[in-house]
């Protein structure tokens, strides 16, 4: 089942999340835990630890998108290879530059300068974070090729490709790390018949996604928490939490089209459990939406 927490901010939900799995704990229930952004997990941790003492708090797992990848990787991954630094990147990036340089139709020009190689990689990061492919920017030219932002499409898919293969050689890129989890989890049943809370992200990637449509697959229960008024956007894009709410529906779309492990004929069942609480300064935000903020 996946089950929303929803509250504006300050109204209760990381300390819901973290008394439920308290709650878990004491009743004796096993595979619970708690998916949180990186920067949060000692502080969940000591949460936890203050709320079930040392001899239990050990009993709820809390993990990183970051963390999971050890995890996961300990035995699934293939770490044989070294991770390579922002340096090395923007060398090989270069390298791969200049050899398809003579196929490139906008940046053919382009001085392969240490700002222009340091912004192709940020570049980078985003289209694997959304999991655009170099084949894909190609497929795209192939169908329009008639303006210039095609044209920077094909040239930097032509980059990524010759990019991806130089690094693969001799390293790992850790932006590749979630896309090499997703693999992974068909074969580790990692979540499987746990509960899973996810709380205090304030959005997610598509790689991210992929992680979290396993999770919901596998997963006994999933919790997910989220800063809003409500489920539903009602203002059509227009509202404070309008983006909030587009998150809410990518999960609930997910949740629908999972078929669960063992039961094929089966849909996920959504519940919702709103926990919101006087929040004075969005009370006053939303009454005078002219206010800038």
């Amino acid at each position: 089942m996946l089950h929303f927490m929803l509250g504006t901010a300050g109204s209760g939900k990381t300390n819901t999340v973290r008394r439920r799995i308290a709650e878990g704990v004491k009743k004796g229930e096993s595979g619970i835990v708690l998916l949180t952004p990186e920067q949060y997990t000692f502080e969940s941790e000591k949460a936890l630890l203050n709320l079930l003492g040392a001899t239990s708090a050990d009993r709820a797992e809390v993990i990183s998108f970051t963390r999971l990848v050890d995890y996961i990787g300990e035995d699934n991954l293939d770490f044989s290879k070294v991770y390579a630094d922002t340096g090395i990147k923007a060398v090989i990036l270069k390298k791969a530059l200049i050899s398809v340089k003579s196929e490139l139709l906008a940046f053919n020009n382009v001085k392969a300068s240490p700002e222009f190689i340091l912004s192709l990689l940020e570049i980078i990061t985003e289209f694997k974070q959304s999991n655009i492919t170099a084949d894909e920017l190609c497929a795209s030219f192939k169908e329009t090729k008639s303006n210039t932002f095609n044209r920077k499409m094909h040239d930097l898919g032509l980059i990524i490709s010759a990019y991806n293969a130089m690094l693969g050689e001799k390293y790992l890129d850790p932006d590749d790390d979630l896309l090499r989890l997703n693999d992974a989890l068909n074969e580790s049943r990692y979540f499987l018949g746990k509960t899973v809370y996810i709380d205090a992200f304030d959005g997610f990637t598509t790689q991210q996604y992929m992680i979290i449509e396993r999770i919901i697959r596998d997963a006994k229960d999933v919790y997910a928490s989220f800063c809003t008024d409500g489920a539903f956007d009602k203002e059509m894009g227009t509202g404070i939490f309008s983006n909030v709410k587009k998150e809410i529906a990518r999960f609930i779309k997910i949740a629908k089209n999972i078929k669960k492990i063992g039961e094929p004929d089966s849909d996920t069942t959504v519940t919702f459990l709103i926990v919101i609480t006087k929040n004075t300064a969005y009370d006053f935000l939303k009454k005078h939406p002219e206010i800038h903020y």
